[in-house]
């Protein structure tokens, strides 16, 4: 998770899965002093890290690993029918490969906007605007 201040609002990025950044601005609306507003915001995250299961810090940290590892190379049937079966094998393998980490992709997704939901309504609770 990356935390910005601009202008006296807190700015909350978290790392989405199509590598989008989804941002949420919270703006004090009872004169709250910068230390307040970054004791609020530890407190929120941890308090919405426990209402989602989602930790924004650990979700960007998986996606910039993956984004460094290599990826398998396909297998090339050439000739023979055992080969061609093989190809055939591997490449069920790789599209259940692929719907499953659509699948967790989409609940990682949800669980991000478990997060920001809960995130933003401790913000609110603590006396914040929130867009």
């Amino acid at each position: 998770m990356f935390v910005h201040r601009v202008l006296g609002c807190i700015v909350v990025c978290a790392a989405l899965t199509g590598g989008a950044q989804a941002k949420q601005f919270a703006y004090p609306t009872k004169g709250q002093t910068q230390q307040q507003q970054q004791r609020d915001q530890n407190e929120c995250v941890a308090w919405a890290k426990g209402q989602s299961g989602f930790d924004p810090a650990a979700a960007a940290l998986a996606v910039a690993t993956a984004g460094n590892q290599t990826q398998g190379k396909a297998v090339r049937a050439s000739g023979s029918a055992d080969e061609a079966a093989s190809a055939g094998v591997f490449g069920g393998m790789q599209g259940s490969a692929k719907q499953k980490r659509a699948e967790a992709e989409a609940a990682q997704a949800s669980a991000e906007q478990d997060f920001r939901q809960a995130y933003g309504a401790c913000l609110e609770g603590r006396g914040y605007t929130v867009k």
